[in-house]
């Protein structure tokens, strides 16, 4: 009896160890491998069909009006900790990357943007101009950049930095 009390507390003491190892080192390795394909991903991508698809669900695809586009591919993880990772690539061969949680805002700022565009074609005067902080304002400044410089200096404002191509 006493040698299985001494087994399960073992197991019990082994099984927490190995949570405490996970809750520790999820996001670095999740980050790491996260950011690993998503490299892949955009770096195989070459139509803009492809690009836009390649961002996936969390992320976006913007075009300018010289031509130019950005892809910025995003995925986050509120398992455990907090992880975090995007990956951008652009026309002109620029690669950016971030660790920020932006949370799924890049979709809602560039839908915000698109609706703040169609209400303006329709002549509304009382059009809302941005979210309520200072991010949300940033997010909606590189969705309606109209050119890619402008488009990179919003994604540095955000946290991104500059990386070398995969």
């Amino acid at each position: 009896m006493k040698l299985w009390i001494k087994n399960t507390l073992a197991g019990v003491i082994i099984l927490t160890l190995l949570m405490a190892g996970l809750f520790l080192f999820h996001a670095p390795t999740w980050e790491f491998f996260t950011r690993w394909e998503s490299k892949r991903i955009l770096a195989a991508a070459q139509t803009t069909n492809e690009l836009s698809a390649a961002v996936g669900n969390l992320g976006c695809f913007l075009t300018f009006t010289d031509g130019p586009w950005m892809a910025i591919r995003y995925c986050d993880s509120h398992g455990g900790k907090l992880a975090s990772s995007a990956v951008a690539r652009d026309s002109r061969g620029g690669w950016f990357e971030s660790s920020e949680h932006f949370c799924g805002s890049f979709p809602a700022a560039k839908h915000l943007a698109k609706t703040q565009n169609i209400l303006r074609e329709l002549g509304e005067t009382n059009v809302p101009s941005h979210t309520s902080g200072k991010r949300e304002t940033m997010l909606l400044s590189l969705m309606t950049s109209t050119n890619l410089e402008t488009a990179r200096q919003d994604l540095k404002a955000l946290g991104f930095t500059e990386m070398s191509p995969p």
